[in-house]
Protein backbone atom coordinates (compact mmCIF):
# COMPACT_ATOMS: atom_id res chain seq x y z
CA UNK A 1 0.00 0.00 0.00
CA UNK A 2 0.75 3.58 -0.40
CA UNK A 3 -0.68 7.16 0.38
CA UNK A 4 0.07 10.53 -1.26
CA UNK A 5 -0.49 14.10 0.19
CA UNK A 6 0.22 16.71 -2.56
CA UNK A 7 -0.76 21.05 -2.90
CA UNK A 8 -0.48 23.02 -5.70
CA UNK A 9 -0.42 26.81 -6.26
CA UNK A 10 -0.78 27.93 -9.61
CA UNK A 11 -0.36 31.87 -10.76
CA UNK A 12 -1.40 33.60 -14.24
CA UNK A 13 -0.20 37.21 -15.17
CA UNK A 14 -0.83 39.14 -17.79
CA UNK A 15 2.19 41.24 -18.61
CA UNK A 16 0.08 42.67 -21.35
CA UNK A 17 -2.92 42.42 -23.82
CA UNK A 18 -0.24 40.31 -25.45
CA UNK A 19 1.78 38.50 -23.34
CA UNK A 20 0.64 36.10 -20.47
CA UNK A 21 3.19 34.51 -17.71
CA UNK A 22 2.33 31.36 -15.83
CA UNK A 23 3.36 29.66 -13.33
CA UNK A 24 2.96 26.13 -10.66
CA UNK A 25 4.49 24.30 -8.05
CA UNK A 26 3.35 21.23 -6.32
CA UNK A 27 4.45 19.52 -3.45
CA UNK A 28 3.97 16.25 -2.57
CA UNK A 29 4.57 13.58 0.00
CA UNK A 30 4.47 9.72 -0.32
CA UNK A 31 4.42 7.21 2.52
CA UNK A 32 7.44 5.44 0.81
CA UNK A 33 9.51 7.93 -1.09
CA UNK A 34 9.29 10.76 0.60
CA UNK A 35 8.92 14.64 -0.66
CA UNK A 36 9.17 15.78 -3.93
CA UNK A 37 8.30 19.01 -5.52
CA UNK A 38 8.06 20.22 -8.99
CA UNK A 39 7.39 22.89 -11.33
CA UNK A 40 6.10 24.58 -14.27
CA UNK A 41 6.64 27.97 -16.26
CA UNK A 42 4.91 28.23 -19.33
CA UNK A 43 4.10 31.46 -21.39
CA UNK A 44 2.18 32.84 -24.45
CA UNK A 45 2.46 35.88 -26.70
CA UNK A 46 0.21 36.68 -29.39
CA UNK A 47 2.50 38.00 -32.51
CA UNK A 48 -0.62 39.33 -34.00
CA UNK A 49 -4.53 38.66 -33.94
CA UNK A 50 -3.78 35.57 -35.76
CA UNK A 51 -0.33 34.13 -34.94
CA UNK A 52 0.44 33.43 -31.32
CA UNK A 53 3.96 32.03 -29.59
CA UNK A 54 4.17 29.23 -26.82
CA UNK A 55 6.05 27.51 -24.36
CA UNK A 56 6.72 25.85 -20.69
CA UNK A 57 9.52 24.26 -19.23
CA UNK A 58 8.52 21.97 -16.41
CA UNK A 59 10.07 19.46 -14.03
CA UNK A 60 8.25 15.86 -13.61
CA UNK A 61 8.27 13.01 -11.09
CA UNK A 62 7.07 9.24 -11.07
CA UNK A 63 7.13 7.29 -8.08
CA UNK A 64 7.65 3.39 -8.88
CA UNK A 65 4.90 1.57 -9.46
CA UNK A 66 3.87 -0.43 -6.50
CA UNK A 67 3.53 -3.46 -8.93
CA UNK A 68 7.38 -2.35 -9.98
CA UNK A 69 8.30 -2.86 -6.60
CA UNK A 70 6.39 -5.77 -5.05
CA UNK A 71 5.34 -8.05 -7.65
CA UNK A 72 7.24 -11.66 -7.54
CA UNK A 73 7.02 -14.44 -10.10
CA UNK A 74 8.44 -18.01 -9.57
CA UNK A 75 8.54 -20.65 -12.00
CA UNK A 76 10.08 -24.01 -10.81
CA UNK A 77 11.24 -26.97 -13.19
CA UNK A 78 13.75 -30.01 -12.45
CA UNK A 79 17.04 -28.97 -13.10
CA UNK A 80 19.35 -31.27 -15.79
CA UNK A 81 21.86 -32.01 -12.94
CA UNK A 82 18.81 -33.25 -10.17
CA UNK A 83 17.10 -30.55 -7.74
CA UNK A 84 15.11 -27.92 -8.37
CA UNK A 85 15.34 -24.80 -10.73
CA UNK A 86 13.88 -21.62 -9.52
CA UNK A 87 13.31 -18.91 -12.66
CA UNK A 88 11.45 -15.80 -12.39
CA UNK A 89 10.85 -12.26 -11.51
CA UNK A 90 12.49 -11.17 -8.42
CA UNK A 91 10.70 -8.84 -5.94
CA UNK A 92 12.47 -5.64 -5.73
CA UNK A 93 12.44 -5.73 -1.60
CA UNK A 94 13.30 -9.22 -1.50
CA UNK A 95 16.78 -10.74 0.44
CA UNK A 96 17.16 -12.33 -3.28
CA UNK A 97 17.56 -9.61 -4.70
CA UNK A 98 20.25 -7.70 -2.30
CA UNK A 99 21.83 -10.84 -2.46
CA UNK A 100 22.34 -10.18 -6.53
CA UNK A 101 23.05 -7.01 -6.21
CA UNK A 102 19.86 -5.39 -7.37
CA UNK A 103 19.52 -2.20 -5.47
CA UNK A 104 16.15 -0.70 -4.29
CA UNK A 105 14.22 1.23 -6.93
CA UNK A 106 14.16 4.90 -7.24
CA UNK A 107 11.64 7.36 -8.28
CA UNK A 108 12.10 8.66 -12.07
CA UNK A 109 12.77 12.61 -13.03
CA UNK A 110 12.11 14.55 -15.78
CA UNK A 111 12.67 17.66 -17.15
CA UNK A 112 10.27 18.83 -20.07
CA UNK A 113 10.92 21.76 -22.86
CA UNK A 114 8.40 22.33 -25.32
CA UNK A 115 8.10 25.41 -27.75
CA UNK A 116 5.44 26.02 -30.43
CA UNK A 117 3.17 28.24 -32.16
CA UNK A 118 -0.21 28.48 -33.21
CA UNK A 119 -2.51 29.80 -35.83
CA UNK A 120 -5.85 30.93 -37.50
CA UNK A 121 -4.67 31.83 -40.78
CA UNK A 122 -8.58 32.38 -41.90
CA UNK A 123 -12.04 31.60 -39.92
CA UNK A 124 -11.84 28.40 -40.82
CA UNK A 125 -8.09 27.29 -41.28
CA UNK A 126 -5.88 26.38 -38.27
CA UNK A 127 -2.91 25.09 -37.43
CA UNK A 128 -0.25 24.70 -34.12
CA UNK A 129 3.23 23.12 -34.64
CA UNK A 130 5.28 22.66 -31.43
CA UNK A 131 8.57 21.38 -30.37
CA UNK A 132 8.98 19.09 -27.41
CA UNK A 133 11.90 17.95 -25.57
CA UNK A 134 11.88 15.24 -22.66
CA UNK A 135 14.70 14.09 -20.56
CA UNK A 136 14.27 11.19 -18.05
CA UNK A 137 16.80 10.44 -15.08
CA UNK A 138 16.86 6.76 -13.60
CA UNK A 139 14.29 5.50 -15.77
CA UNK A 140 13.01 2.23 -14.54
CA UNK A 141 13.34 -0.88 -17.03
CA UNK A 142 12.65 -4.47 -16.68
CA UNK A 143 15.05 -6.40 -17.48
CA UNK A 144 15.86 -9.26 -19.42
CA UNK A 145 16.64 -12.36 -17.91
CA UNK A 146 20.45 -12.51 -15.77
CA UNK A 147 21.17 -16.02 -14.69
CA UNK A 148 17.89 -17.02 -14.06
CA UNK A 149 15.79 -14.03 -12.69
CA UNK A 150 14.41 -10.82 -13.99
CA UNK A 151 14.16 -7.74 -12.17
CA UNK A 152 13.07 -3.88 -12.54
CA UNK A 153 16.06 -1.10 -12.61
CA UNK A 154 16.71 2.37 -12.54
CA UNK A 155 18.35 1.59 -15.63
CA UNK A 156 19.34 4.74 -17.68
CA UNK A 157 18.69 8.06 -18.18
CA UNK A 158 17.28 8.85 -22.06
CA UNK A 159 15.86 11.73 -24.23
CA UNK A 160 13.18 12.08 -26.69
CA UNK A 161 12.29 15.27 -29.11
CA UNK A 162 9.95 15.35 -31.66
CA UNK A 163 7.87 17.72 -33.61
CA UNK A 164 4.00 17.59 -33.59
CA UNK A 165 1.84 19.38 -36.70
CA UNK A 166 -1.95 19.43 -36.32
CA UNK A 167 -4.03 21.59 -39.05
CA UNK A 168 -7.41 21.44 -40.11
CA UNK A 169 -9.93 22.97 -42.36
CA UNK A 170 -13.39 23.34 -41.57
CA UNK A 171 -17.34 24.39 -43.04
CA UNK A 172 -16.15 23.62 -46.61
CA UNK A 173 -19.75 23.65 -48.01
CA UNK A 174 -20.26 20.83 -50.61
CA UNK A 175 -23.54 20.02 -51.54
CA UNK A 176 -26.23 20.00 -48.55
CA UNK A 177 -23.53 19.23 -45.94
CA UNK A 178 -20.05 20.57 -45.27
CA UNK A 179 -16.92 18.89 -45.04
CA UNK A 180 -13.96 19.39 -42.55
CA UNK A 181 -10.28 18.22 -43.27
CA UNK A 182 -7.64 18.18 -40.43
CA UNK A 183 -4.10 16.98 -40.83
CA UNK A 184 -1.46 15.74 -37.36
CA UNK A 185 1.25 14.14 -37.29
CA UNK A 186 4.60 13.52 -35.23
CA UNK A 187 8.21 13.49 -36.70
CA UNK A 188 10.49 11.97 -33.76
CA UNK A 189 14.30 13.76 -33.68
CA UNK A 190 15.92 11.68 -31.18
CA UNK A 191 14.29 8.95 -28.57
CA UNK A 192 17.93 7.33 -27.12
CA UNK A 193 19.52 6.32 -23.78
CA UNK A 194 22.37 8.84 -22.65
CA UNK A 195 23.99 6.46 -20.39
CA UNK A 196 25.55 3.19 -20.59
CA UNK A 197 23.40 -0.07 -19.93
CA UNK A 198 23.86 -0.95 -16.51
CA UNK A 199 25.47 -4.37 -15.68
CA UNK A 200 24.95 -7.34 -12.59
CA UNK A 201 27.78 -9.35 -11.44
CA UNK A 202 26.80 -13.18 -12.65
CA UNK A 203 28.69 -15.89 -10.69
CA UNK A 204 29.13 -18.68 -12.98
CA UNK A 205 29.47 -22.87 -12.41
CA UNK A 206 33.04 -22.62 -12.51
CA UNK A 207 33.37 -19.90 -9.72
CA UNK A 208 34.27 -16.86 -12.15
CA UNK A 209 32.21 -13.92 -12.38
CA UNK A 210 30.76 -12.11 -15.47
CA UNK A 211 29.32 -8.50 -15.67
CA UNK A 212 26.27 -8.70 -17.51
CA UNK A 213 23.86 -6.08 -18.92
CA UNK A 214 20.76 -6.13 -17.45
CA UNK A 215 19.27 -5.35 -21.30
CA UNK A 216 20.25 -7.03 -24.57
CA UNK A 217 19.79 -5.39 -28.51
CA UNK A 218 16.27 -6.69 -28.60
CA UNK A 219 15.20 -5.60 -25.11
CA UNK A 220 16.96 -1.65 -26.46
CA UNK A 221 15.69 -1.77 -30.20
CA UNK A 222 11.91 -2.46 -28.09
CA UNK A 223 12.47 0.65 -26.34
CA UNK A 224 14.45 2.76 -28.84
CA UNK A 225 14.20 1.89 -32.40
CA UNK A 226 11.16 -0.07 -32.52
CA UNK A 227 8.89 2.73 -33.20
CA UNK A 228 8.64 4.75 -36.19
CA UNK A 229 10.08 8.18 -36.41
CA UNK A 230 7.49 9.61 -37.71
CA UNK A 231 3.52 9.21 -37.99
CA UNK A 232 0.60 11.13 -39.74
CA UNK A 233 -3.43 11.17 -39.72
CA UNK A 234 -4.97 13.03 -42.10
CA UNK A 235 -8.90 12.93 -41.34
CA UNK A 236 -11.99 14.01 -43.24
CA UNK A 237 -15.53 14.59 -41.60
CA UNK A 238 -18.87 15.12 -43.60
CA UNK A 239 -21.77 16.36 -42.00
CA UNK A 240 -25.17 16.71 -43.77
CA UNK A 241 -28.72 17.22 -41.79
CA UNK A 242 -28.38 14.88 -39.13
CA UNK A 243 -26.07 12.55 -40.13
CA UNK A 244 -22.17 12.35 -39.57
CA UNK A 245 -19.29 10.86 -42.20
CA UNK A 246 -15.99 10.61 -41.26
CA UNK A 247 -12.86 9.02 -43.15
CA UNK A 248 -9.24 9.00 -41.82
CA UNK A 249 -6.29 7.11 -42.75
CA UNK A 250 -3.52 6.48 -40.57
CA UNK A 251 0.39 6.46 -41.79
CA UNK A 252 3.17 4.79 -39.74
CA UNK A 253 7.06 5.70 -40.99
CA UNK A 254 9.65 3.08 -41.26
Amino acid sequence: NRYNLGGYFSLDYDVSDAFLISGTVRGENYSDFGNTFVYKLSSRYKLSDKLTMRGSVSSGFRAPSLHQIYTEKSQYSFADGGGIDVVGLVNNVSPKARELGIPALNPEKSTNFTVGFGGKLTNNVSFTVDYYKIDVEDRVIYTNQIGKNQFFINGFDTTTSGIDFVSGISNIEIGEGKLALNLSGNYTIDNKRTQEVPTINVTNDDGSVDAVPVLDRSNLALMFSSRPKTKWILGANYDINKWGLSLNNTYFGK
